[in-house]
């Protein structure tokens, strides 16, 4: 059977579910040990940010940062929000349902609210909270989220690939890795080899796995069933109409993203003079915050801090002090930005909106 009759067979058996879905909840017990584990690892993480860091310079720094940027960041902070709840409408059309862009809007703001609560606890509420006001399935709808990250992991991957190729042009990264300025033109012809191979190995494992699943061993068939459905996601996204939108709904919002890194290297180069920070160096800030988050804690708590301040120290030698401060600006005001508007979003959700909780 192909991918695609597959992928018709399973959408017919997901049309025919009952609206009223609910995704099944994690115990009491479970969730604590969630919150606990969570918030655990967030204070490790914090605390390996913070070891070695002089406390009353940490503060000193902050202290001189300028603030004239930050009125430029949380435009660009909501407006990267804006996109992704106007690329989420598209997916939600796709599949013939409708949901006004002030209840998707507040819905994306009260997913990222939650996580600062509970990590990855937004990724149920934002759908339930959208499927509630829509009267829509919160499974189907959980469905959509799951397709949003598969776009964005490919996104993420390939910012990864970039900012590898930007790394191995900067001599000074090389020196560092390599001992000399200059890499070897066998060992790159041998990576861009090397990839094409694994690449081409990872798609005849694929369609191997796809075509003998229901053969293989219980716990290996789980494991295959994941890939068929990130196949399947990816397939689905075929029947979207609207492409160029979506297209540039996502490159917005991932523009932001990157704003979002960029914005708050003015208040390094202040910090330290003679650091000079562009938008490669944003993007590549981007993507290692995006790994870092990966890691469950609240809201990138831990995470985001020692994986940012890390890079800056290692690929630009940026000052840990002042690499944390970069980390806990930049953080702390996303935060700041989540936390002060999104009650402000679900109150204009709920009073100006005609579909009522």
């Amino acid at each position: 059977m192909s991918l695609d009759q597959d992928t018709t067979k399973r959408s017919s058996a997901d049309a025919t579910s009952t609206q009223g879905d609910e995704p099944k909840q994690p115990s009491v017990w479970g969730r604590l040990a969630k919150i606990v584990g969570s918030l655990a690892i967030a204070g490790l993480l914090l605390w390996l940010s913070l070891r070695g860091i002089d406390l009353e310079e940490f503060w000193q720094q902050l202290q001189r940062v300028p603030l004239g940027w930050i009125w430029v960041f949380i435009p660009v902070a909501l407006a990267s929000h804006l996109f992704r709840a106007l690329r989420w409408k598209l997916l939600i059309e796709k599949e013939g349902s409708d949901a006004k862009i002030s209840t998707l809007f507040a819905g994306v703001m009260l997913g990222y609210f939650m996580n600062f609560l509970v990590p990855r606890l937004g990724e149920i509420t934002r759908p339930v909270y959208v499927a509630r006001k829509i009267n829509a399935s919160s499974s189907w709808m959980i469905g959509t989220i799951v397709l949003e990250r598969i776009i964005d992991l490919l996104i993420l991957i390939g910012l990864f690939f970039f900012v590898i190729l930007a790394l191995l042009s900067d001599s000074s990264v090389v020196t560092d890795l390599f001992g000399t300025d200059e890499i070897p033109t066998s060992l790159l012809l041998g990576v861009v080899a090397g990839s094409f191979v694994v690449l081409g190995l990872i798609w005849v494992g694929l369609k191997g796995v796809m075509a003998s699943r229901e053969h293989l061993p219980g716990p290996i068939q789980k494991i295959a069933d994941l890939i068929v459905s990130f196949g399947q996601g990816v397939l689905s996204i075929r029947g979207l109409k609207t492409w160029p939108q979506f297209t540039g709904y996502t490159i917005l919002t991932w523009l932001g993203y990157i704003g979002m890194s960029y914005l708050p290297f003015f208040a390094i180069e202040t910090i330290q003079p003679g650091v000079s920070l562009g938008f490669t160096e944003a993007i590549i800030i981007t993507v290692v915050a995006g790994i870092g988050i990966t890691i469950p804690t609240p809201g990138g708590i831990g995470t985001y801090h020692l994986f940012v301040q890390q890079a800056l120290f290692l690929l630009y030698g940026v000052p840990l002090v002042e690499g944390l401060a970069y980390a806990t600006l930049s953080h702390g005001l996303g935060m700041i930005v989540i936390l002060a508007t999104t009650p402000i979003l679900l109150w204009i959700d709920k009073n100006f909106t005609n579909d009522a909780l």
